[in-house]
């Protein structure tokens, strides 16, 4: 395989365990629309099934909670990244 799908793998992999860990079910969507699955946000998204839009008002989650969110996943973000030691 190229080393471009997988990372695009990867990243699909990623966006998938941000939903599970990160995402709420829209209330608009549960309240207008019982009988259909809600959409997943992310903090900020905005929900464009029904009008007005909903937006998420969560705030974007800080590097620490978003890698306690996705703690066990092997996935982290900021600025001291786990380093893997390369033997020379």
């Amino acid at each position: 395989m190229s080393d471009t799908i997988d990372m695009y793998r990867d990243l699909k992999e990623l966006r998938q365990l941000e939903r599970q860990r990160l995402g709420v079910k829209c209330p608009k969507c549960i309240s207008e629309q019982p009988r259909r699955q809600p959409t997943i946000l992310l903090p900020g998204r905005v929900c464009k099934v029904h009008k007005p839009w909903y937006r998420d008002t969560r705030p974007k989650p800080t590097d620490a909670e978003w890698n306690a969110a996705m703690e066990g996943t092997g996935w982290t973000q900021g600025a001291n990244p786990p380093t893997e030691q390369v033997p020379a």
